[in-house]
């Protein structure tokens, strides 16, 4: 877990609502998830039926397009799986991948506000994963790891090289923004496919969402 045991609360039960976020991520989001995108960070109390949806669909099936307008809370509800996933699950990777740094740099703040928001009794640690702590420090905008090693990174498609975005890279989900606008998309997706169809098949394995 990329949780600190918190020993204000009786073991017992903080095993016992750990278990249960694991697994409905939905029970995790309306108890212990924060609005990051609004001052005060309000709970979250209830998402829209079309947020649900997103979140449904990504558990379920291995190839997801969304396609929406702008600001209606498809970002968020990403955000939100995404955080859950690398919490309670150890050694999940994630990647992100977008034709602008800037995105991808955005997307994993808001994954790590979301993480660093969480309610009591949880507390979010977070860590060097996979990585060298010195190499965290250089990449700091393209990459967070929590305690457990779960991992997400970011991803600049290159205008020269775009086939080689996130090549070889073994992830359990991938996130590719405005895929529609990403040049050569179809080439990223194959130059994945072998490499995330071996995680999909490891991950089924041992019960991990993929």
């Amino acid at each position: 877990m990329g949780l600190t045991t918190n020993k204000k609360f009786d073991t017992e039960k903080y095993v016992k609502e750990i278990l249960k976020c694991q697994r409905d991520p939905f029970y995790f989001i309306t108890k212990y998830c924060r609005d990051y995108t609004l001052p005060n960070y309000p709970k979250v109390k209830k998402l829209h039926p079309k947020q649900e949806a997103i979140i449904n669909t990504f558990m379920t099936d291995h190839y997801v397009i969304i396609n929406g307008s702008r600001q209606t809370g498809k970002t968020f509800a990403v955000v939100l799986l995404f955080s859950w996933l690398t919490l309670f699950f150890s050694n999940y990777r994630i990647a992100l991948i977008s034709k602008k740094g800037e995105a991808t740099y955005s997307l994993i703040k808001e994954i790590k506000d979301c993480l660093t928001h969480v309610n009591e009794p949880f507390t979010v640690e977070f860590g060097t994963g996979n990585t060298k702590a010195s190499d965290t420090a250089k990449n700091i905008e393209s990459y967070f790891a929590l305690k457990n090693s779960s991992e997400v990174r970011g991803i600049t498609v290159k205008a020269d090289k775009p086939e080689e975005a996130g090549r070889s890279m073994r992830s359990g989900a991938i996130f590719v923004d405005e895929a529609a606008f990403v040049t050569d998309i179809d080439e990223i997706m194959r130059g994945l496919e072998s490499t995330t169809n071996r995680i999909f098949l490891s991950y089924e394995k041992i019960k991990y969402p993929h």
